[in-house]
């Protein structure tokens, strides 16, 4: 028979929308960067090779908030409409381990890390001094049976955020539009192919993720390659 003075354990819960729970995790998950991207910030920077303290800089197209759907995506259950409940325990789980992943950042000086965030940077991913792709025992990216070099890692990540019938869909009013200030066209050609092929708009969220990700492929002048794994 159990203690009668056994405390039962109750896993914490988020019951809301993706924009509700991104408000109140993202300052957690920020804090955790640091800690768990420490052991990759030994070496020379991926840009300009000084041997400095290093920091950990998210991929274009793959910010925090996308890293931080991408962990809400798995563990979520959906409630009704647009609410979620969502286990913070398994969460907190999934993040640790998606920010673990060398892959999903580039190691920078402060120096590079501010120019490759900057809005008008030209800096594009073949910039970057990358002979090798870190790998553990838990992330080995394979494609047909080869090592991805992170160029290919970060392509097929932010292909896979925006999703290959929404990139092939909308790919002629992006190429249109993604120089231009204001993409409502885009944020349109993305809301009704989530209509065709779901019978709703995605939400709001989703679309300034896969139109942000569809830019950064258009950016970094790799769109007819992202076309391709389309097919």
């Amino acid at each position: 028979m159990k203690n009668s003075d056994e405390k039962k354990v109750i896993n914490p819960v988020f019951i809301g929308n993706f924009d509700n729970f991104y408000t109140y995790l993202n300052d957690y998950v920020k804090n955790k960067v640091p800690y768990l991207t420490k052991q990759y910030k030994k070496g020379t920077c991926e840009l300009c090779g000084k041997q400095s303290p290093l920091e950990a800089a998210h991929l274009r197209g793959q910010d925090r908030r996308f890293l931080i759907k991408k962990a809400f995506d798995v563990v979520a259950k959906s409630i009704h409409d647009d609410v979620y409940q969502v286990d913070l325990n398994a969460f907190a789980l999934k993040i640790n381990q998606i920010h673990s992943d060398p892959n999903n950042f580039h190691f920078l000086c402060h120096d590079c890390h501010k120019k490759y965030d900057a809005p008008n940077s030209h800096i594009q991913e073949s910039d970057f001094k990358r002979g090798f792709i870190v790998q553990t025992t838990s992330t080995k990216n394979i494609v047909k049976g080869k090592t991805m070099t992170k160029t290919q890692n970060w392509l097929i990540g932010t292909l896979n955020s925006i999703g290959k019938g929404t990139f092939a869909s909308c790919y002629d009013v992006v190429a249109k539009n993604y120089m231009k200030e204001d993409k409502s066209n885009i944020d349109e050609a993305i809301e009704n192919y989530g209509i065709k092929v779901n019978g709703r708009p995605y939400e709001k969220s989703s679309v300034v993720t896969k139109r942000n990700a569809s830019c950064a492929i258009f950016r970094e002048g790799m769109q007819k390659e992202a076309l391709n794994l389309c097919k």
